[in-house]
């Protein structure tokens, strides 16, 4: 039996607020037709780096991060299998779980946002939410959550490797959004118009 905590009601919350978003994100019209290639500013709209950036944010990050705690949790389960009995191991997987779907409920919302709206503020939320859904939620995860429910943590050398990817990953991707110049066609041209 599972303990629930304050801390999955703040988690469920989480939850609940990221599938808002990216319920309004679908529910937005569709944004006004882009000016046809070879017109002036034809470098702009969903194609290329900012095409392969969307598909990140709506289908390999969601399923990469659930695929990664399902496999870490399986591995952890076959090789300690009294954890299967322990309530705290339990309430620490349901609030990794929380996480989890919240991270890619705002995956979904950043990538759907992306795709669908002409405006900087999608750009900036999308920013956020790569150093949310890379570094922070791994802290989180992995630090944050055991502390909250044990007094400890349990970062190891993997999880400080992860780090050190997830925010050069995060940097990479939020200079691209910062300084591409489809970016600012399609997004800060067009709030500008």
């Amino acid at each position: 039996m599972a303990v629930f905590s304050p801390l999955h009601g703040v988690l469920a919350l989480a939850v609940i607020a990221a599938g808002g978003l990216l319920y309004r994100e679908i529910r937005r019209p569709a944004p006004p037709a882009l000016p046809a290639p070879g017109t002036a500013n034809a470098l702009r709209g969903v194609h290329g780096w900012l095409a392969f950036l969307i598909g990140i944010f709506v289908l390999i990050a969601p399923g990469v991060t659930i695929a990664r705690y399902a496999m870490a949790f399986d591995l952890a389960e076959a090789q300690q299998p009294a954890l299967l009995a322990a309530a705290g191991w339990l309430s620490y997987k349901y609030a990794v779980w929380m996480v989890v779907a919240a991270t890619a409920l705002l995956s979904a919302a950043a990538g759907v946002g992306l795709a669908r709206q002409r405006d900087p503020g999608v750009v900036r939320r999308a920013q956020v939410i790569l150093w949310i859904n890379g570094p922070v939620a791994g802290v989180f995860a992995t630090v944050t959550i055991p502390l909250l429910l044990y007094g400890r943590a349990g970062a190891d050398a993997l999880f400080y490797a992860q780090l050190v990817t997830s925010m050069l990953g995060a940097t990479i991707w939020t200079a691209y959004l910062s300084l591409s110049r489809r970016v600012r066609n399609t997004y800060f041209a067009a709030a500008a118009a």
